[in-house]
């Protein structure tokens, strides 16, 4: 996201204006890119937004959390996780599908953000992902 913005505006006035905000550099993208079928994607945006409290592990270190990724859609229910903590989960499916979008979109070429990757990386993009196909 911040590369397509970055087309308009210059490095400092990225970091100043959306630093890690992600709803505020989501919302910069929707309006730039109005009709193009993004707003499908903002719960997953809200969602991964909740994980900028991640990098501050305080709270969660002292009450303890529940964490989940998942390469397909699946609900963890009340009997696998305490019903009090808070839930951080990441489906790697619909990020997928989220980055796909954003390079038709912004009409950027994805074999220029991954296409000098080693193998391990590849290996771990290639996983699961429906959305791959022209990305490497």
């Amino acid at each position: 996201m911040k590369s397509e913005l970055g087309k308009h505006a210059g490095l400092d006035d990225l970091k100043a204006n959306y630093g890690h905000k992600l709803d505020k550099l989501w919302r910069a993208i929707k309006e730039s890119h109005p009709g193009d079928g993004l707003d499908r994607f903002d719960r997953l945006i809200a969602e991964l937004d909740r994980f900028e409290t991640v990098r501050y592990p305080n709270d969660y270190m002292k009450h303890g959390a529940a964490f989940s990724i998942d390469w397909s859609p699946l609900t963890l229910t009340s009997e696998q996780q305490e019903p009090s903590l808070p839930r951080y989960a990441l489906r790697i499916a619909d990020i997928d599908a989220l980055v796909a979008r954003l390079f038709q979109v912004c009409q950027m070429n994805p074999k220029y953000f991954w296409g000098g990757v080693g193998a391990a990386t590849r290996e771990a993009i290639e996983f699961q992902n429906n959305e791959v196909s022209n990305w490497l």
